[in-house]
């Protein structure tokens, strides 16, 4: 069985070393995310040598490292990913979906209420209630165990999160990272189902779910993203 190779994709005065790092590249100057490619390699120590594909946001609070994989990492994949994370401080996303709108825009305009419920156990009966019914109780005074995402199964994870512990073991998971068009800072971020949660810039008390993963900015740039013909010259028509 013979490999497979990635095909090499000129843009922007780049050589990509795959056709869907060239989308990504689309799909940043298209929704105007700052971005760089392959800025500098790192020496990780036991990890080895890294060289990652996008450094996202530069010089803002929302700075972070985008890896691009045609398949889900390998454990040594995500070990440079985790020692990547440690070493610049800067959260470090390996995403292995294609270049496209993760869920339907219709999720962002959904009740509240059709998403978020608590299970809790009375008398040995379980009763399900939103937790949104009721003001005095918000969903971080819940136990975790307590709370049931019931739209979340329909919804694969796109990317890894690169985590080390406390004691230096890796304990990466892949998640459904979404890219989000944050309303207080206006940078474009992934954020766990696209939500707006924990911006720098807004003092206000985020409640969630406010999703902001289909804004026209971002489905414009997938759009974008997905329909690119690349020419010799470096061009996406």
């Amino acid at each position: 069985m013979n490999d497979l190779h990635a095909l090499e994709t000129p843009y922007d005065g780049h050589v990509f070393r795959s056709r869907r790092e060239a989308r990504w590249a689309v799909f940043f100057n298209t929704a105007q995310i700052p971005w760089e490619y392959e800025e500098q390699g790192y020496d990780l120590g036991d990890a080895g040598w890294y060289l990652p594909d996008f450094r996202i946001n530069a010089g803002t609070p929302s700075e972070l490292f985008f890896e691009v994989k045609g398949k889900k990492p390998t454990r040594e994949e995500l070990a440079k990913a985790e020692a990547l994370t440690v070493q610049s401080k800067l959260p470090v996303y390996v995403y292995f979906e294609q270049v496209k709108l993760p869920a339907p825009a219709s999720l962002a305009t959904m009740d509240r209420e059709t998403y978020f419920e608590y299970i809790e156990q009375d008398n040995e009966r379980w009763i399900a209630r939103h937790w949104l019914d009721n003001p005095n109780v918000a969903a971080s005074t819940l136990p975790q165990s307590s709370i049931r995402w019931v739209w979340s199964d329909e919804y694969k994870p796109t990317a890894y999160s690169a985590y080390r512990n406390r004691h230096g073991a890796g304990e990466s998971r892949p998640l459904p990272m979404w890219w989000m068009d944050c309303p207080h800072c206006g940078l474009v971020v992934p954020k766990l189902y696209g939500q707006v949660t924990g911006c720098p810039a807004s003092e206000a008390d985020i409640r969630i779910p406010d999703f902001r993963h289909a804004t026209k900015r971002l489905r414009d740039a997938y759009d974008a993203a997905r329909a690119a013909r690349f020419d010799s010259k470096g061009k996406a028509a």
